[in-house]
């Protein structure tokens, strides 16, 4: 074995700097069998086998004179050679997920901002992101403070996607072919988790018996030559099913099985090397459901020939199918729905066939996204209330340009869909005797489609598009709106002047011309400043340290929660709903007839049994940090929240909390007091005060937004216009 460190290096650049120089120079010795060479972050390991004639000793004299250091990059470690005797090992070769940032200069300019001090701060909040599609979310709602000392959400400066990077490159000499099997399939007959992966192989059918709860959550984790587990989240696992040739996997006859997994950042199943697969009958997803999770429901790589036929895949699962490299995937008789991410995401695909399926009831960023993948066909299909961003969600994308990327509907309908375009660019999707309806990319440009009413305003479909900014943004700009005109708060013509030249002199220090000056957008965020000034004088400031000491000496709280999600996008008629089902809840909770945790089963999934559920420990200084979630938390730990937890006695129930995420109750568990005096931090001496600022702003904003809520009806229209 040689190996050659080069810290700091990508897999990809080992690969190419390192493995195939070696690859080149192992090849030209005598007496070689077999080279593999694996390329790793800051890793290389070539293995080298020699025939049975020539021994180990001989074999490492040849290496040692054969690769030589000065063929690899400067900053590469001298190669090292050792005796192995394990023989040649069964790398995996997987990807590893990364989150990528693409700042916008332009826009950070306009709020005076720089890439750099953005950048900086970006770089120290992702290190404990998790690297899914849940740190995606997380990452686009990450506070960024202002000049104007107002904040935005880092998405609207940037973009953000989840991308996938090779974990490790391995590259084998002489490549031999796949063995075709000639062996007749076997049927096995299972009804559990344990018994379906004990069945897995090559060349058979496994018939999963009627009316059959398969749950691979609670699968023994073994590893296999065809079965390998993956971390998906703290405590949580994906299976990968791996180099199953021919493998059929079908319901048997009766009530259609379920295929489930309850860990929410987890595939339901991963398919990886397994040609000629099938997969019929069967209902596929996370369980229980509906929920909040960020993994999908089938996940394909390098699979030849598969086929779906009959089968339900259900969300919460992000999307329902996750295709990379997959070629002749035939998808027939099969529905897709209630998915909370998107529909379908291929990339590096080829010929992918959909015949007679439905696609429905999904949000809320892509419909059917393809990158490099060819031949696309969907051939008598129905796409229906698929609910989109109105900024850039087209219900069909790719990043091709070519004849050979066209994707062709033939027949079927797409209809009842809220999408900013049928598919982007638009002329790579051609339809042919499509039924298209109700969708509301249709008729006169967005003019007058109404998405949303707030009291009496109006949101449409065109001010959408024009602002570039999402619906909640609008409704919630709406409700300050109103709570501005009530209050009689307002904008001078001369402090709309001074806020311009401000900018303008910016722009002018930067170098930038920046967009347009937004004289609604500035009279309103004046008025927004006016308002939290107001919340946070120095006098507040120092009163509410005073009388809250245990939010600054390290009191340490510990509780148990039900949340039930209700967001500004949330009509009045569900915010009631949501809240009167909570009040039920908790008076029943306090009358004994009902314990704390069996509410937490009523009223959201139950957590997986090897997490904390919803429970978490912290001090009042984690409001600071906009990424913390305690042990399993959906949102944010707002102030509101945290307030609520400290002013409540250990064993007892809180009132019901309100926040912009939904409505909240907490049992407090466990209190560790503090000190007593405020802790002080040499490096931030005027922490205490931060934190008070900070809990003042975020009160006095969140008063305006659910003062709004309850003041103006909220109306949220499907579409079609139906409220």
């Amino acid at each position: 074995k040689v190996i050659i460190r080069m810290p700091g290096t990508s897999p990809e650049d080992i690969d190419q700097c390192i493995a195939t120089v070696f690859m080149d120079q192992a090849k030209g010795l005598k007496h070689v069998r077999t080279i593999q060479a694996v390329s790793r972050e800051g890793l290389f390991g070539g293995y080298v086998q020699a025939k049975k004639d020539v021994g180990a000793a001989e074999l490492k004299a040849m290496l040692e004179k054969a690769v030589r250091p000065d063929s690899f990059p400067v900053n590469a470690a001298p190669p090292t050679v050792v005796v192995v005797d394990t023989g040649l090992p069964e790398e995996e070769v997987g990807v590893k997920k990364e989150l990528e940032v693409s700042l916008d200069r332009e826009k950070l300019a306009a709020l005076g901002l720089t890439a750099k001090e953005v950048s900086s701060a970006v770089q120290e909040a992702t290190s404990d992101l998790p690297r899914n599609k849940e740190g995606v979310e997380q990452l686009r709602r990450m506070a960024i403070s202002t000049r104007g000392g107002g904040t935005v959400p880092l998405r609207t400066v940037a973009e953000i996607r989840l991308v996938e990077r090779p974990a490790c490159i391995v590259r084998r000499w002489p490549v031999f072919p796949l063995k075709e099997s000639r062996q007749q399939k076997q049927t096995i007959r299972v009804s559990s988790a344990k018994a379906l992966i004990d069945a897995l192989g090559p060349d058979r059918v496994i018939l999963i018996e009627a009316g059959a709860r398969v749950r691979l959550d609670g699968a023994p984790r073994a590893r296999g030559k065809h079965v390998r587990w993956i971390r998906a989240g703290e405590k949580e696992y994906e299976l990968v099913i791996r180099d199953c040739a021919n493998l059929e996997i079908r319901a048997g006859e009766g009530e259609r099985p379920l295929v489930c997994t309850k860990y929410p950042y987890a595939n339901v199943v991963h398919f990886e090397n397994c040609s000629g697969l099938v997969l019929s009958g069967l209902r596929i997803g996370h369980d229980p459901e509906p929920g909040f999770c960020s993994g999908g429901v089938i996940a394909m790589e390098k699979c030849e020939s598969p086929t779906i036929s009959d089968c339900i895949l259900f969300g919460c699962g992000t999307e329902g199918l996750t295709l990379s490299k997959v070629k002749k995937l035939t998808v027939e008789n099969t529905v897709v729905e209630k998915c909370t991410y998107g529909l379908l995401t291929a990339s590096g695909c080829e010929d992918l066939t959909f015949r007679k399926c439905a696609f429905r009831d999904t949000e809320e960023y892509h419909g059917f996204d393809f990158a490099d993948s060819t031949g696309i066909r969907f051939v008598e299909c129905v796409v229906e209330n698929v609910r989109l961003s109105l900024i850039s969600g087209a219900l069909f994308r790719t990043n091709l340009d070519v004849e050979e990327a066209r994707i062709v509907f033939e027949g079927g309908a797409i209809r009842a869909n809220r999408a900013a375009a049928l598919a982007e660019p638009a002329n790579m999707l051609r339809t042919v005797d499509t039924k298209l309806t109700g969708n509301i990319w249709q008729g006169n440009a967005h003019a007058r489609v109404v998405v949303a009413k707030v009291g009496t305003a109006e949101i449409t479909a065109a001010d959408i598009r024009r602002e570039q900014r999402e619906l909640r943004d609008l409704i919630i700009r709406e409700l300050f709106r109103h709570y501005f005109k009530t209050h009689n708060i307002t904008c001078t013509d001369e402090e709309l002047a001074a806020r311009k030249k401000q900018v303008g002199e910016r722009r002018a220090r930067l170098g930038t011309a920046g967009a347009e000056f937004d004289e609604v957008w500035h009279r309103e965020d004046i008025c927004k400043e006016k308002l939290i000034e107001r919340a946070r004088t120095n006098e507040k400031v120092e009163a509410f340290i005073k009388n809250n000491p245990a939010y600054f000496d390290g009191t340490v709280v510990t509780v148990k929660y039900i949340t039930i999600a209700c967001d500004p996008t949330s009509s009045t008629a569900d915010q009631k709903a949501a809240r009167t089902k909570l009040e039920g809840l908790r008076a029943d909770v306090v009358a004994g007839t009902l314990s704390f945790e069996k509410a937490m089963q009523e009223s959201s999934p139950p957590p997986a049994e090897e997490s904390n559920g919803n429970t978490m420990s912290f001090d009042y200084s984690k409001v600071l940090n906009p990424f913390f979630r305690g042990a399993s938390a959906s949102y944010p730990l707002v102030p509101a929240f945290a307030a609520a937890a400290f002013e409540t006695k250990v064993g007892q129930v809180s009132p019901i909390i309100h926040t912009e995420f939904g409505f909240h109750l907490v049992k407090v568990t466990d209190r560790k007091a503090g000190k007593g005096t405020p802790i002080v931090n040499p490096h931030r001496p005027n922490r205490s005060q931060e934190i008070a600022r900070m809990t003042l702003r975020h009160r006095a904003l969140n008063e305006v937004i659910l003062q709004g809520m309850g003041d103006c009806r909220i109306v949220i229209m499907k579409p079609g216009g139906i409220p």
